[in-house]
């Protein structure tokens, strides 16, 4: 909801207020004109003209009702990307999950998986866990933090391959986030005795700037498991 409460409380109340009190003070010169037109006339008017205070109450109420009508549908699409949730369950139909949080680390189940392996290079750490419950088929988690500069922007990049399975999954922080570190989570079906990979890049800069054909990354590590 932070762009719609920007938008509010920057630009349409100030909006909504200058024009309240223009036609308040246009209104008003036009109803004064016409006021002492009628008393230096001498003759009673025959219809009745509404007050300046009156007409400015009017202005007000329609416009934060116009304002309501499209606050209210736009906010409802509106979703905060911090409170965002995978429902997709892992299986074979969907192979591979990610999630991406820049608010806190994701935490495997201890009780379940057990950790395998772990790559930290360049401002970037991926733990693989591996679920020691899982007879028939390999399920991994992939659990990762990624260094960044405070109220920088950056692009993430990450691609999953294992076989024929293939997953990528692009996202990126905006410049307002005072955080010093991205997290993220991916859940994958491994085939037995087959290697797979994650790749990890990073661009500085805004996601939108990035591509999934992209060739150079300001940061990339890649690990095999």
């Amino acid at each position: 909801m932070t762009v719609v409460s920007i938008g509010v409380y920057t630009v349409l109340f100030p909006m909504i207020v200058i024009i309240t009190v223009a036609a308040f003070f246009i209104y008003k010169a036009i109803y004064d004109k016409h006021t002492n037109k009628v008393l230096e006339s001498g003759e009673a008017d025959k219809r009745k003209w509404i007050a300046p205070w009156g007409l400015a109450l009017i202005v007000l109420g329609a416009q934060l009702i116009l304002a309501a009508s499209v606050m209210l549908p736009v906010s409802m699409l509106m979703v905060d990307p911090e409170t965002q949730e995978t429902n997709l369950v892992l299986s074979s139909d969907n192979p591979v999950l990610f999630d991406i949080s820049c608010g806190a680390m994701f935490q495997p189940d201890e009780d379940n998986y057990t950790e395998e392996s772990t790559l930290n290079e360049d401002g970037i750490k991926i733990s693989v866990y591996h679920n020691k419950n899982a007879k028939d088929i390999n399920k991994f988690i992939l659990i990762g933090e990624i260094e960044k500069e405070p109220y920088e922007p950056v692009g993430i990049y990450i691609f999953y391959e294992n076989d024929n399975i293939e997953g990528s999954c692009m996202s990126g922080i905006t410049a307002n986030d005072d955080s010093s570190k991205v997290y993220f989570k991916c859940e994958v079906l491994k085939k037995l005795d087959t290697p797979a990979s994650i790749k990890v890049g990073i661009k500085n800069g805004h996601a939108d700037q990035m591509s999934s054909e992209e060739k150079y990354f300001d940061r990339e590590v890649k690990l095999v498991f």
